[in-house]
């Protein structure tokens, strides 16, 4: 989930660096030509392919708090912030509107530590 978070944040860099990590049968799905990768502002097509796929990736994150939650000590702190790392990137994709062929959403120092404690928390 992380991995796919930090790919869903840099489709456009990524393009333009001969890479596409986003999958073809969910390019088809969604009617994405891969050529509309190559523009700065994304089209409403991939705007609604990256909320799809923001989704899939937060999904895959969201089944990494038990694992948190079996953790203790500096293990369960290292793995929330994977997990939370994740989720913030994603919260910063979605605030860009799914805006990913630009520049790439970051997400703040603040949004990443709100996220390691709301993963902490969903840990309990």
């Amino acid at each position: 989930g992380l991995q796919l978070a930090e790919h869903w944040q840099d489709v456009g860099e990524d393009y333009r660096r001969g890479r596409i990590y986003l999958p073809q049968e969910d390019l088809r799905r969604f009617g994405v030509a891969e050529a509309e990768l190559d523009r700065r502002r994304a089209t409403s097509a991939v705007q609604a392919l990256m909320a799809f796929e923001v989704e899939r990736a937060r999904g895959l994150l969201d089944r990494g708090v038990p694992l948190v939650a079996s953790l203790r000590g500096r293990a369960r702190v290292l793995v929330a912030g994977y997990v939370a790392g994740g989720r913030a990137a994603l919260d910063a994709v979605e605030r860009s509107g799914h805006e990913v062929l630009g520049d790439p959403p970051r997400a703040t120092k603040a949004a990443r530590a709100g996220a390691l404690l709301r993963t902490l928390r969903d840990a309990r």
